[in-house]
């Protein structure tokens, strides 16, 4: 039986090449970004590289689309995207900190 899609439930939808996304950074998607060596607590006062853009990315869409690859990801943005890609991403890791109570 193969197992059902997550529904998206507290995600922050993005759209990249035409097609609704998810984004999400639980621990999954920060573990991911981790072994990628990438430091989200860096990114502040310096220049973030493709490479780091699509990572983030790519790590923010992983518990939604497990499949994903970084490859698909980055063929997806278009420079003129990066600011929107930016501000979906600074939204969705801004959501998921936020406290519980």
């Amino acid at each position: 039986m193969a197992k059902a899609k997550r529904k998206p439930v507290n995600v922050t939808p993005i759209t990249l090449g035409g097609e609704e996304m998810f984004l999400k950074y639980n621990l999954y998607a920060m573990s991911k970004l981790q072994e990628k060596g990438v430091n989200l607590s860096e990114f502040g006062g310096r220049e973030v590289t493709f490479s780091e853009i699509t990572k983030v990315l790519w790590a923010g869409l992983l518990t939604y689309d497990p499949s994903i690859t970084e490859d698909e990801v980055a063929m997806c943005i278009d420079i003129g995207d990066l600011q929107y890609c930016s501000e979906k991403i600074t939204e969705a890791i801004q959501r998921d900190s936020e406290v519980k109570k």
